[in-house]
């Protein structure tokens, strides 16, 4: 499903994430820190966006196949509150 490279990505995305919170995640950063140019980045993946949004998606599945959530749940939902 992925690559070798994207997955390289990710994982130093979460890795900068944990260290740096998500306002250190750039792609400056990224591509110092997996060692590739900006573009190379960007061959990958479309934008920062879509990268947050892949983790995303990842850790959703990894929590729905590792938890004792009812079979019904095919879904996490969240709900955020924005200051109007």
């Amino acid at each position: 499903m992925f690559s070798e490279r994207q997955i390289e990505i990710l994982s130093t995305s979460v890795e900068i994430i944990a260290e740096k919170g998500i306002q250190g995640l750039t792609i400056k950063n990224l591509s110092k820190a997996v060692g590739v140019s900006e573009a190379a980045i960007y061959r990958h993946f479309d934008s920062k966006a879509n990268i947050l949004m892949t983790i995303l998606k990842m850790f959703e599945q990894q929590l729905l196949q590792d938890s004792d959530f009812p079979s019904s749940s095919a879904h996490i939902h969240m709900q955020v509150n924005c200051p109007a």
